[in-house]
């Protein structure tokens, strides 16, 4: 008890004379250095008492230079001598408003989750953009379908080089076709189905596939029906 009254003796110190008791942080590189005295809450400064153990760890509100308050995680050591009577004071502390937020965050999706006797689906603007992406590939393929049901084949019109080159990329580009709405249809699965691991590791290979498909496909477009030969 009497080593708790004499931390919180010098923290009040602090806050009445101003006294400039720097604390260094636990992560210096993403904390900045922050100062005891701008702590404004007596009555959560009265409560700093060190047990047993000499170290006192908790969570307080600070103030920033600016005004505004977050949400601190400090440790307080005491430093003592070779006589073992204390010298000072280390406080260790840093920022935890964002990893608070977000763990309030997750608990009030799961007491939803919880609570709700519906199926949920939560998507994110990745899983937005995939989606968008499916649907606008599933547009293009069943009209292109359409197209080639009415039209039929056309004849590559050239010869020699160019169209050695037009039949290597027609090969390359169909064989590749035909592979990506398998290989589209499991990745965006595992993504609802919230395999991220799985779904990283084919999507290496679907996004590039899906890529040079769509490039060559634009390319045989002009080589057939826009280039002369």
């Amino acid at each position: 008890m009497k080593t708790g009254l004499m931390i919180a003796a010098v923290l009040l110190m602090q806050l009445v004379l101003g006294i400039d008791c720097r604390a260094q942080s636990a992560a210096a590189d993403n904390y900045p250095t922050q100062t005891i005295k701008i702590i404004t809450n007596v009555g959560v400064v009265s409560s700093l008492l060190l047990p047993t153990d000499g170290l006192w760890r908790g969570e307080l509100f600070n103030r920033r230079k600016d005004g505004s308050c977050y949400l601190e995680e400090m440790s307080i050591t005491p430093v003592r001598d070779a006589s073992g009577d204390i010298t000072g004071f280390i406080a260790i502390k840093q920022d935890v408003s964002q990893r608070r937020a977000a763990e309030e965050s997750r608990r009030f999706l799961a007491s939803i989750v919880e609570s709700s006797k519906d199926a949920i689906i939560g998507i994110s603007p990745d899983g937005n953009v995939m989606t968008a992406a499916l649907v606008c590939s599933t547009l293009f393929l069943t009209s292109y379908l359409i197209y080639h049901a009415h039209v039929g084949s056309v004849r590559f019109p050239g010869h020699g080089a160019a169209r050695t080159l037009y039949l290597a990329i027609l090969a390359t580009h169909t064989v590749l076709a035909a592979a990506v709405p398998f290989l589209a249809g499991i990745t965006v699965v595992r993504a609802w189905r919230r395999r991220f691991p799985q779904h990283k590791r084919l999507a290496r290979w679907t996004l590039p596939i899906w890529l040079y498909v769509s490039v060559t496909g634009v390319v045989v477009y002009w080589m057939l029906y826009r280039m002369t030969w």
